[in-house]
């Protein structure tokens, strides 16, 4: 497996991994709950920076594919439309 495919398997879980916690909070979570029950709340660097920036592209990258919708400083799992028969 190439860097790439281990990268693209690795955002792809990511992903999976904040929708199903997600889908067991109807009543939405913030980002910090979400990062803390994924093992994302990681330490930043030496000046105190980049401490949230793995999860902050997860969350927008959710947000641009219309998964998840932030309201009230919470995340929200986005209802998926039924599939038409």
């Amino acid at each position: 497996m190439t860097a790439q495919e281990k990268a693209k398997c690795g955002l792809w879980l990511l992903r999976e991994a904040t929708l199903n916690y997600l889908a067991t909070r109807p009543e939405g979570a913030t980002a910090s709950e979400v990062r803390k029950a994924l093992g994302l709340d990681l330490d930043s660097d030496a000046e105190g920076k980049h401490k949230y920036y793995l999860f902050w592209g997860l969350q927008n990258l959710l947000a641009k594919e219309d998964k998840v919708e932030g309201r009230d400083n919470l995340l929200f799992l986005v209802s998926q439309p039924e599939a038409k028969a």
